[in-house]
């Protein structure tokens, strides 16, 4: 199935942009994050790592290992020369069986926030994976 069409069919008039919780009428909002304590170091801080471990539970409760999902990463063009061209990158450390990737689908659009792009020069490409949460390396090992 493809994303449009899965979007359609369950989330219809939801454009996929942040904050996308705002973007539909019902929306269950976890709090990740507890108290911190700037005497920590960011990245190894138990702050993170316990902002980790609930996003990680909250992933396992909601999904089930066969299930099939879509991951979308949208990359944005601001026409600099920086484009990301290496599509299969941006996926492949998070994915065990690289013949997965073949699944890939990439799509190039108008800027995801117009307002923000008067000149119209902006794009944003997206990213698409259709795969099952086993085919996912979501935990740091």
């Amino acid at each position: 199935m493809l994303l449009n069409d899965y979007m359609n069919e369950n989330f219809p008039n939801l454009y996929l942009r942040p904050p996308l919780f705002y973007s539909w009428e019902i929306g269950i909002r976890f709090e990740l994050g507890v108290e911190w304590n700037s005497e920590y170091h960011y990245e190894n801080s138990p702050y993170v790592q316990g902002v980790y471990k609930r996003a990680v539970t909250l992933f396992e409760s909601l999904h089930s290992q066969d299930e099939e999902i879509f991951v979308v990463v949208d990359v944005n063009d601001f026409g600099d020369g920086k484009t990301y061209k290496h599509k299969a990158r941006i996926f492949s450390p998070y994915i065990y069986k690289k013949s997965i990737l073949y699944k890939l689908k990439h799509t190039e659009m108008p800027y995801i926030f117009p307002e923000d792009d008067e000149d119209g020069k902006y794009k944003t490409h997206r990213f698409t994976l259709e795969c099952k949460v086993s085919d996912i390396k979501y935990q740091a090992c």
